[in-house]
């Protein structure tokens, strides 16, 4: 017979697998330009630095968006306001669809942002709430891996379906799957009562002091900025045109390679998690994170020539070494109390997110800037190796600084069970 333990524990699954079901789908938006560059720059009739700038705009509202959700998140619970927030995002996906201008293209780009700022936030208090301690860093490597199972569809096979159907119809059509996820979300996920504090008014905003006045909270919060980089940059946005170009081959050829970062993190993410646990520890996995980084796209970018197959394995190691960033989430949950958790990730979030904000337009920007003249018969530009090993240099060195981070944090795993955490 089943003890009531057992069944809250698989209540507590299921509800996770709920709520990371539309942190698949927001990932799926978020890469969805990656397999689409040149139609985009071609519809829009735009340059690199103007596409970075509309991919990015999704970030510039993610962004802000993730310390006030992080709080609220607290204040009502995850089930409504992931199921308006996947509501808003397949509107967003939807107005994208069928866009005829620029700034229209870039409201339903930040409809997208704005509606996919909860998801993370959502599935990992639905986490703190319904699962033990214990079973946070497995969840959260376990959440990524949903997520990246999304983003990894945004690759070959999406580039295959705008092949074949044209990139508006696709996106209007998953639109409607991103309905049926909001749906999916308010039928399945329950909110639980928590500390009376956290729901007045002071107790959000005395919070909320107690989250960024801790050095260590800022610490681990500019490694996830610095080691986003790789996601935010080549996964989201550069990978795909940085391959066809490198090896002369087309998208959808070019689209499998490039998301060899995030079938690496499907790997990566559980595998991190569990070695952190086996070694009781968050900064070793962290640091072998960045210094990985740092050293596979250097190689990438300035090493020796490779062929097609070895690049695309150096990203998937890369994805499996980027497995570790999702530990620092975990970092800045143990850092403070519970009840505090979406407060906490959300801050973590929002300085993370700012890496897409800043750096898919850097990329651009150095792209035009060192442009030879060079165009397609549609009019769109093209980029040299060299203009991409230069955008793209971005991340060793953020990786570079990552790393040197490492030196002034402090290990959490020991805060586990630190009951001062449970008031």
């Amino acid at each position: 017979m089943t003890s009531r333990k057992e069944n809250a524990a698989w209540f507590g699954w299921a509800m996770w697998l709920a709520a990371a079901s539309f942190y698949s789908f927001q990932f799926f938006v978020r890469v969805s330009p990656s397999v689409m560059s040149n139609e985009l720059m071609s519809s829009f009739a735009v340059t690199a630095t103007a596409l970075g700038v509309l991919t990015s705009s999704y970030y510039l509202v993610y962004a802000p968006l993730q310390l006030p959700l992080g709080m609220f998140v607290d204040k009502i619970g995850p089930r409504r306001l992931a199921a308006l927030s996947a509501t808003v995002c397949a509107l967003g996906c939807l107005l994208f669809s069928i866009a005829d201008s620029l700034p229209l293209a870039q409201l339903g780009r930040m409809l997208m942002g704005a509606g996919s700022a909860a998801a993370f936030l959502c599935t990992l208090k639905v986490v703190s709430l319904w699962l033990p301690p214990e079973r946070f860093s497995t969840a959260a490597g376990l959440s990524m891996t949903i997520g990246t199972i999304g983003a990894t569809s945004a690759s070959k096979p999406l580039a295959l379906l705008i092949q074949d159907f044209g990139w508006r119809p696709t996106l209007g059509a998953f639109a409607l799957l991103g309905l049926a996820i909001a749906l999916l979300i308010f039928l399945v996920v329950k909110d639980k009562k928590q500390n009376s504090q956290i729901h007045k008014g002071d107790g959000m905003i005395s919070g909320l002091k107690e989250v960024v006045s801790n050095p260590q909270c800022w610490i681990i919060a500019v490694y996830t900025l610095l080691m986003y980089t790789p996601m935010g940059v080549f996964g989201d946005m550069w990978g795909v045109p940085y391959f066809m170009e490198r090896f002369g081959i087309n998208c959808v050829n070019a689209a499998m390679p490039a998301s060899m970062l995030y079938l690496g993190i499907v790997v990566g993410a559980p595998l991190m998690s569990y070695i952190s646990n086996t070694l009781q520890s968050r900064k070793t996995p962290l640091l072998i994170t960045s210094v990985s980084i740092l050293s596979i796209f250097t190689f990438l970018l300035h090493g020796p020539d490779v062929n097609l197959t070895v690049a695309s394995g150096l990203i998937f190691i890369a994805g499996v070494a980027l497995g570790g960033q999702m530990l620092a989430f975990t970092v800045v949950c143990e850092l403070n109390k519970i009840r505090l958790s979406g407060t906490a990730i959300g801050f973590n979030n929002t300085i993370c997110m700012l890496s897409g904000v800043l750096f898919q337009p850097c990329v651009g920007f150095v792209l035009d800037l060192c442009w030879s003249g060079g165009a397609s018969s549609e009019g769109v530009r093209q980029y040299s190796i060299f203009s991409y090993n230069c955008g793209l240099s971005i991340i060793p060195l953020c990786a570079l600084i990552a790393t040197f981070l490492m030196f002034f944090l402090k290990e959490t795993f020991h805060l586990i069970h630190d009951k001062s955490r449970m008031e």
